[in-house]
């Protein structure tokens, strides 16, 4: 059996006021007679960041999973997908309204949903532009308060249906941050239960695409 060592030293280093910052230096780690040896110190560089990144990845992803039509984006902490439009039943305030609505993108990160919506009949890409879900409990960048439920840290594409069911099912209370269309959100979700489709024409625009959603959310810009 062959054994590859590594051992990292991580040194604090203090540059003066608020100059503090880490250095990460890698060094081989020897068995001889004499006992465990540590060799001469290189830079932890960006090779070898992949190269233990691709260890931790492959020990952690067991399961090769196919990508389903609906799913954008699957990683370790994020899963993207859409849902075409179409009807669904939400509870407003206690009461069961069943309403069309718009082509959704849902996004599951570190335990936390968000929701935005998109034209067309295609499947979206990074150059879609994305608009308001016109939905209750939603706020910035399309975060959904999700109240009680515990949504997964790490979100695979068997959660994607749990997720939805759980997003619907949940009672929707008030309005959230996010713009919606009419002048209050009961209003507005009983005119929408008397049409057939959602009025395409009603979604508000969020200035974002999908790719640049996507970044601000999972890498903050």
């Amino acid at each position: 059996m062959q054994i590859e060592s590594l051992a990292l030293v991580i040194h604090h280093l203090e540059t003066g006021i608020n100059g503090n910052s880490l250095a990460i230096v890698a060094h081989e780690f020897r068995q001889s007679e004499s006992g465990p040896q540590l060799g001469p110190g290189r830079v932890f560089n960006s090779s070898d960041k992949r190269a233990m990144a691709k260890i931790l990845v492959d020990e952690i992803n067991t399961d090769i999973e196919l990508l389903s039509e609906c799913c954008l984006v699957s990683n370790l902490e994020t899963l993207t997908w859409y849902r075409p439009r179409a009807k669904a039943s939400i509870c407003m305030h206690g009461k069961d309204l069943n309403v069309p609505l718009p082509n959704l993108v849902f996004l599951c990160h570190k335990g936390k949903l968000f929701v935005k919506a998109f034209k067309g009949t295609k499947r979206p890409n990074f150059d879609t532009d994305l608009f308001s879900s016109s939905l209750p409990n939603m706020y910035e960048q399309g975060s959904w308060c999700s109240g009680g439920n515990r949504l997964p840290e790490h979100p695979t594409q068997r959660d994607i249906a749990k997720i939805e069911t759980m997003f619907f099912e949940s009672p929707f209370t008030h309005s959230g941050s996010e713009p919606f269309p009419g002048t209050t959100i009961d209003t507005w979700l009983e005119t929408l239960q008397e049409k057939q489709s959602f009025p395409i024409k009603a979604l508000i625009p969020s200035r974002l695409t999908l790719g640049t959603w996507i970044n601000r959310i999972t890498r903050g810009f």
